[in-house]
């Protein structure tokens, strides 16, 4: 049974923050995570929603890790609109492409939103072309989350190069969506394509795709001229030595980039050794190798305090060699 009007109030009062920050004012932040909500509580929610518009604050709404699929994406899509949403969580739904799609277009004509999460969604590469006119013509957006989806080259590769022409955007995951041939190498071209261009972007999150050490190679050239970007997730990405020194090489050049996530990849203690260079010289800098099994303990010791700055945790000392 879905939420009755009475339950669907008592709910929001409930769950509803209200904050006064300096910069901005008024904010209320509506919490309504992980309640098992359905596209018909939806239905019953979406008009109180509208009431607190009404009230003139900035309003961050959490709908992340319900039941809500297409047609409830599709309501929401509706309040899209209201004047003061500053925020919108749908991680952990199923939307789907289409659900995407609904919120996408609406996305395009808005000019108040400026962070939506859609990650965990099941969205593939069919509603990549949606996201992609929304990035050309929203102007509002500063950072959106599209990891852990299905979309494959076909959608994240369209994505990339719409970085080239954005300018507003800060920051974007794409982290996790099913890239597993060479054309994450692909990919990875595309980013730095935009890199070399972008000049608003501070935060790129490509985990969990292979990038390997060509597009290692690509991202490093782009990094070279880059000087907006602070932090590249890179976890997973199945670079070896060969790319990771050409990382290496161009953070000796790039004085913007403060993180880079090289966890889980296939470096050995050659990769970690060209990076260790660079950590002596730009200790501020987080460098994370955990997960890298061919980097030894002797390694990680020659790294003269660098160690937990370059191996993430101090698990990265239990790496290979059958060090403990």
């Amino acid at each position: 049974m879905p939420l009755t009007l009475e339950e669907a109030r008592n709910l929001i009062n409930e769950r509803l923050r209200v904050s006064d920050t300096e910069s901005v004012g008024e904010e209320r932040s509506l919490d309504l995570s992980g309640l098992n909500l359905t596209n018909d509580d939806i239905d019953v929610i979406a008009p109180l929603f509208k009431k607190l518009d009404l009230l003139g604050a900035v309003i961050h709404v959490d709908l992340s890790n319900n039941n809500i699929t297409t047609p409830g994406a599709h309501t929401l899509a509706g309040l899209i609109s209201l004047a003061h949403l500053k925020s919108l969580n749908l991680s952990g739904n199923n939307i789907f492409p289409k659900g995407a799609l609904f919120v996408a277009e609406a996305l395009a004509s808005n000019n108040t939103v400026t962070s939506v999460d859609f990650s965990s969604n099941q969205i593939d590469y069919a509603a990549a072309q949606a996201l992609v006119k929304m990035l050309s013509a929203n102007t509002s957006l500063l950072a959106i989350d599209l990891s852990d989806n299905k979309m494959g080259p076909l959608g994240a590769i369209p994505l990339a190069k719409a970085l080239q022409a954005n300018a507003t955007l800060t920051s974007i995951d794409l982290s996790n969506n099913e890239i597993r041939s060479e054309r994450g190498e692909d990919l990875a071209r595309a980013v730095a394509e935009a890199l070399n261009v972008n000049r608003t972007l501070t935060s790129i999150g490509l985990n969990g795709n292979r990038i390997g050490d060509q597009g290692a190679e690509a991202l490093a050239a782009a990094l070279k001229v880059n000087e907006t970007l602070t932090s590249i997730g890179l976890n997973g990405t199945k670079i070896g030595d060969k790319g990771v020194e050409a990382l290496a090489a161009a953070l000796k050049v790039n004085r913007t980039l403060t993180s880079i996530d090289l966890r889980e990849n296939q470096i050995t203690d050659e990769g970690a050794k060209a990076l260790a260079e660079v950590a002596v010289n730009e200790p501020a800098r987080i460098i994370s190798l955990d997960g890298n099994s061919g980097i030894s303990m002797f390694a990680v010791h020659e790294m003269d305090g660098h160690a937990q700055d370059l191996a993430g945790q101090d698990a990265a000392l239990h790496n290979s060699d059958g060090a403990a």
